[in-house]
């Protein structure tokens, strides 16, 4: 026995549509962006396998970095004359 509100799907919900799909964006995105950027340095400016290390890791450092300068400091912050 089925026994569902007929407006209780999500996809009903405009919102849940622009959320979902803007999610669906960014995961596409970030894989084309992952894949991508280290073929086309091996591809066209016939990098090493040192150098697609190295972009990969300051693609790290870059996310480590955005996510601690949006935490709060945890001590109030002196003002220099």
């Amino acid at each position: 026995m089925n026994v569902s509100a007929p407006d209780s799907s999500l996809w009903r919900h405009a919102d849940f549509r622009r959320y979902w799909g803007g999610q669906a964006v960014t995961v596409a995105g970030f894989g084309i962006t992952a894949i991508g950027i280290p073929v086309i340095a091996v591809v066209d400016l016939h990098a090493s396998t040192m150098h697609v290390a190295l972009i990969a890791v300051a693609g790290k450092v870059e996310q480590h970095h955005d996510r601690v300068a949006a935490r709060p400091a945890p001590y109030p912050r002196v003002q220099h004359p």
